[in-house]
């Protein structure tokens, strides 16, 4: 659903309005939904397993996995970084 998202808000990206501010949008009202469907299930919206926390783990993972990708200069499950000495350790 986020790439058709992202998708969307990139072709209707023209001169008018920036493409920035079209996925700002978008992402405003993918949180509404799910905040919605938080409501109508019951589901917690903050605290331990809560919304907040889902929404908030998913960026800070994905940011901390590129940092040491960049640090290390080789991606994930690749090979190059075997037995180099600057290598992943699996946490």
């Amino acid at each position: 659903m986020t790439e058709l998202l992202i998708s969307e808000a990139s072709s209707q990206a023209t001169g008018s309005v920036p493409a920035g501010q079209l996925l700002a949008e978008q992402v405003n009202a993918l949180v509404e939904q799910l905040m919605d469907s938080a409501d109508a299930t019951g589901a917690p919206l903050a605290g331990e397993g809560g919304l907040l926390q889902q929404l908030s783990k998913a960026p800070l993972e994905r940011a901390l996995e590129t940092e040491v990708t960049e640090h290390l200069g080789y991606e994930k499950n690749d090979p190059a970084g075997r037995g180099s000495g600057n290598s992943r350790n699996g946490t």
